[in-house]
Protein backbone atom coordinates (compact mmCIF):
# COMPACT_ATOMS: atom_id res chain seq x y z
CA UNK A 1 0.00 0.00 0.00
CA UNK A 2 1.45 3.34 -1.06
CA UNK A 3 1.90 6.08 1.48
CA UNK A 4 0.22 9.43 1.31
CA UNK A 5 1.74 11.66 -1.36
CA UNK A 6 3.87 14.49 -0.04
CA UNK A 7 2.34 17.90 -0.62
CA UNK A 8 4.34 21.00 -1.62
CA UNK A 9 3.56 22.74 1.65
CA UNK A 10 4.86 19.73 3.61
CA UNK A 11 8.12 19.71 1.68
CA UNK A 12 8.48 23.44 2.27
CA UNK A 13 7.96 22.80 5.98
CA UNK A 14 10.87 20.35 5.93
CA UNK A 15 13.09 22.84 4.11
CA UNK A 16 12.23 25.61 6.56
CA UNK A 17 12.63 23.54 9.70
CA UNK A 18 15.17 20.75 9.20
CA UNK A 19 17.87 22.79 10.93
CA UNK A 20 15.59 23.86 13.76
CA UNK A 21 13.68 20.68 14.56
CA UNK A 22 14.63 17.03 14.87
CA UNK A 23 13.27 14.55 12.35
CA UNK A 24 10.99 13.16 15.03
CA UNK A 25 9.58 16.62 15.77
CA UNK A 26 8.94 17.32 12.08
CA UNK A 27 7.26 13.95 11.61
CA UNK A 28 4.96 14.64 14.55
CA UNK A 29 4.09 18.12 13.28
CA UNK A 30 3.19 16.72 9.86
CA UNK A 31 1.47 13.63 11.26
CA UNK A 32 3.91 11.50 9.29
CA UNK A 33 5.83 8.31 10.05
CA UNK A 34 9.37 8.92 11.33
CA UNK A 35 11.16 6.71 8.81
CA UNK A 36 9.20 8.20 5.90
CA UNK A 37 10.01 11.72 7.04
CA UNK A 38 13.69 10.85 7.43
CA UNK A 39 13.86 9.52 3.87
CA UNK A 40 12.13 12.60 2.51
CA UNK A 41 14.56 14.93 4.27
CA UNK A 42 17.44 13.00 2.73
CA UNK A 43 16.07 12.92 -0.81
CA UNK A 44 14.71 16.47 -0.91
CA UNK A 45 17.35 18.34 1.05
CA UNK A 46 20.55 16.56 1.98
CA UNK A 47 21.20 14.80 -1.34
CA UNK A 48 20.80 18.09 -3.22
CA UNK A 49 23.14 19.90 -0.86
CA UNK A 50 25.69 17.09 -1.04
CA UNK A 51 26.03 17.68 -4.79
CA UNK A 52 26.67 21.39 -4.31
CA UNK A 53 29.18 21.18 -1.45
CA UNK A 54 32.43 23.13 -1.83
CA UNK A 55 35.26 21.04 -3.30
CA UNK A 56 36.81 18.69 -0.77
CA UNK A 57 33.97 18.81 1.75
CA UNK A 58 31.81 15.85 2.74
CA UNK A 59 28.72 15.67 4.92
CA UNK A 60 29.25 14.65 8.55
CA UNK A 61 26.99 11.59 9.04
CA UNK A 62 26.34 12.28 12.72
CA UNK A 63 25.47 15.92 11.96
CA UNK A 64 24.20 16.01 8.35
CA UNK A 65 23.62 19.76 8.32
CA UNK A 66 27.40 20.22 8.53
CA UNK A 67 30.34 19.25 6.33
CA UNK A 68 34.08 18.87 6.88
CA UNK A 69 37.19 18.68 4.69
CA UNK A 70 40.40 16.69 5.10
CA UNK A 71 42.08 19.56 6.96
CA UNK A 72 39.44 19.68 9.68
CA UNK A 73 37.56 22.75 8.49
CA UNK A 74 33.86 22.50 9.35
CA UNK A 75 31.04 24.45 7.69
CA UNK A 76 27.28 24.67 7.93
CA UNK A 77 26.03 23.28 4.62
CA UNK A 78 23.12 25.65 4.10
CA UNK A 79 25.05 28.89 4.67
CA UNK A 80 28.60 27.68 3.82
CA UNK A 81 29.77 29.56 6.92
CA UNK A 82 32.65 28.04 8.94
CA UNK A 83 31.96 26.63 12.38
CA UNK A 84 34.31 27.94 15.04
CA UNK A 85 36.36 25.33 16.88
CA UNK A 86 37.74 25.56 20.39
CA UNK A 87 40.16 23.48 22.48
CA UNK A 88 38.82 21.18 25.16
CA UNK A 89 40.51 20.55 28.51
CA UNK A 90 42.94 18.10 26.93
CA UNK A 91 43.94 20.49 24.15
CA UNK A 92 42.04 18.83 21.30
CA UNK A 93 40.04 21.06 18.96
CA UNK A 94 36.32 20.37 18.95
CA UNK A 95 33.15 21.85 17.48
CA UNK A 96 29.57 22.03 18.67
CA UNK A 97 27.28 20.69 15.95
CA UNK A 98 23.73 19.42 15.53
CA UNK A 99 21.71 18.98 18.75
CA UNK A 100 24.48 20.86 20.59
CA UNK A 101 26.76 17.83 20.64
CA UNK A 102 30.52 18.35 20.76
CA UNK A 103 32.80 16.48 18.39
CA UNK A 104 36.60 16.26 18.34
CA UNK A 105 37.77 17.42 14.94
CA UNK A 106 40.62 14.93 14.61
CA UNK A 107 38.19 12.10 15.17
CA UNK A 108 35.79 13.40 12.49
CA UNK A 109 38.63 13.78 9.99
CA UNK A 110 39.95 10.30 10.69
CA UNK A 111 36.54 8.67 10.36
CA UNK A 112 35.94 10.27 6.96
CA UNK A 113 39.40 10.60 5.38
CA UNK A 114 41.77 8.07 7.00
CA UNK A 115 41.48 4.37 6.19
CA UNK A 116 41.17 1.98 9.13
CA UNK A 117 41.28 -1.55 7.68
CA UNK A 118 42.20 -3.15 11.01
CA UNK A 119 39.43 -1.40 12.94
CA UNK A 120 41.75 0.27 15.44
CA UNK A 121 39.92 2.37 18.07
CA UNK A 122 42.07 5.45 18.66
CA UNK A 123 43.39 8.32 16.53
CA UNK A 124 46.97 9.55 16.92
CA UNK A 125 48.55 12.84 15.82
CA UNK A 126 51.77 11.74 14.13
CA UNK A 127 53.65 14.96 14.93
CA UNK A 128 52.22 15.26 18.45
CA UNK A 129 50.52 18.56 17.60
CA UNK A 130 46.88 18.33 18.68
CA UNK A 131 46.04 21.39 16.56
CA UNK A 132 47.26 19.81 13.32
CA UNK A 133 44.19 17.89 12.22
CA UNK A 134 45.13 17.31 8.59
CA UNK A 135 44.36 13.78 7.44
CA UNK A 136 48.04 13.34 6.56
CA UNK A 137 48.93 13.87 10.24
CA UNK A 138 46.45 11.34 11.61
CA UNK A 139 46.59 7.57 11.96
CA UNK A 140 44.45 4.89 13.56
CA UNK A 141 46.18 3.12 16.45
CA UNK A 142 45.55 0.74 19.32
CA UNK A 143 45.73 2.01 22.88
CA UNK A 144 49.15 0.37 23.25
CA UNK A 145 50.47 2.03 20.09
CA UNK A 146 49.13 5.39 21.25
CA UNK A 147 50.89 5.12 24.62
CA UNK A 148 54.13 3.98 23.00
CA UNK A 149 54.07 6.94 20.61
CA UNK A 150 53.49 9.36 23.47
CA UNK A 151 56.46 8.02 25.43
CA UNK A 152 58.84 7.80 22.47
CA UNK A 153 58.02 11.32 21.29
CA UNK A 154 58.33 12.84 24.76
CA UNK A 155 54.71 13.91 24.90
CA UNK A 156 54.31 12.43 28.35
CA UNK A 157 56.58 15.15 29.73
CA UNK A 158 53.73 17.57 29.07
CA UNK A 159 51.25 15.70 31.26
CA UNK A 160 50.51 17.71 34.37
CA UNK A 161 50.47 15.89 37.71
CA UNK A 162 46.96 15.01 38.82
CA UNK A 163 45.69 17.08 41.72
CA UNK A 164 42.43 15.25 42.22
CA UNK A 165 41.84 14.22 45.82
CA UNK A 166 38.94 11.88 45.05
CA UNK A 167 38.41 9.03 47.48
CA UNK A 168 38.05 5.84 45.49
CA UNK A 169 38.52 2.09 45.74
CA UNK A 170 40.99 1.47 48.52
CA UNK A 171 39.89 4.66 50.29
CA UNK A 172 43.18 6.51 49.87
CA UNK A 173 42.11 10.12 50.38
CA UNK A 174 45.55 11.37 49.28
CA UNK A 175 45.48 9.68 45.89
CA UNK A 176 46.85 11.75 43.01
CA UNK A 177 45.62 9.30 40.39
CA UNK A 178 42.15 8.51 39.13
CA UNK A 179 40.66 5.40 37.54
CA UNK A 180 41.65 6.39 34.01
CA UNK A 181 45.25 6.91 35.10
CA UNK A 182 45.42 3.48 36.72
CA UNK A 183 43.93 1.75 33.68
CA UNK A 184 46.52 3.48 31.51
CA UNK A 185 49.27 2.43 33.93
CA UNK A 186 48.15 -1.19 33.59
CA UNK A 187 48.56 -0.89 29.82
CA UNK A 188 52.05 0.52 30.33
CA UNK A 189 52.93 -2.44 32.54
CA UNK A 190 51.73 -4.80 29.82
CA UNK A 191 53.96 -2.97 27.32
CA UNK A 192 56.99 -3.41 29.55
CA UNK A 193 57.38 0.21 30.69
CA UNK A 194 59.44 0.37 33.89
CA UNK A 195 57.89 1.34 37.22
CA UNK A 196 60.36 4.20 37.61
CA UNK A 197 59.45 5.69 34.24
CA UNK A 198 55.75 5.59 35.05
CA UNK A 199 56.30 7.11 38.50
CA UNK A 200 58.20 10.01 36.96
CA UNK A 201 55.56 10.67 34.34
CA UNK A 202 52.77 10.85 36.91
CA UNK A 203 54.90 12.64 39.50
CA UNK A 204 54.25 10.04 42.21
CA UNK A 205 56.51 7.88 44.35
CA UNK A 206 58.04 4.69 43.01
CA UNK A 207 56.31 2.80 45.82
CA UNK A 208 52.89 4.05 44.68
CA UNK A 209 53.35 2.53 41.23
CA UNK A 210 54.79 -0.67 42.69
CA UNK A 211 51.71 -1.01 44.91
CA UNK A 212 49.45 -0.66 41.87
CA UNK A 213 51.42 -3.32 40.01
CA UNK A 214 51.23 -5.71 42.97
CA UNK A 215 47.51 -5.15 43.45
CA UNK A 216 47.98 -3.66 46.92
CA UNK A 217 46.20 -0.45 45.92
CA UNK A 218 43.34 0.18 43.51
CA UNK A 219 42.25 -3.39 44.19
CA UNK A 220 38.88 -2.88 42.53
CA UNK A 221 40.64 -2.34 39.19
CA UNK A 222 43.42 -4.90 39.53
CA UNK A 223 41.59 -7.54 37.49
CA UNK A 224 42.20 -5.39 34.39
CA UNK A 225 45.92 -6.09 34.84
CA UNK A 226 45.97 -9.54 36.44
CA UNK A 227 43.82 -11.11 33.72
CA UNK A 228 46.22 -9.90 31.05
CA UNK A 229 49.21 -11.08 33.09
CA UNK A 230 47.77 -14.57 33.42
CA UNK A 231 47.20 -14.71 29.67
CA UNK A 232 50.83 -13.88 28.96
CA UNK A 233 52.32 -16.28 31.53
Amino acid sequence: MMGKRWQPDEIQFLIDNYQKLSTQEMAKALNRDYSTTKRKVKTCILNVQEKTLPKGFVTIPSSPIHAINCNGEVIRIKTRKPIKSYPNKKGYLQVCLQNKKSYRIHRLVAELFVENPEGKPQVNHKDGNKLNNSHTNLEWVTNEENQKHAIESGLWDEISPKISQRQIGSGNSCAKLDEDDVLTIYELFKNGVAVGVIAKKYNVNHSNISAIKAGKSWKHLYHHYSEGSETRS
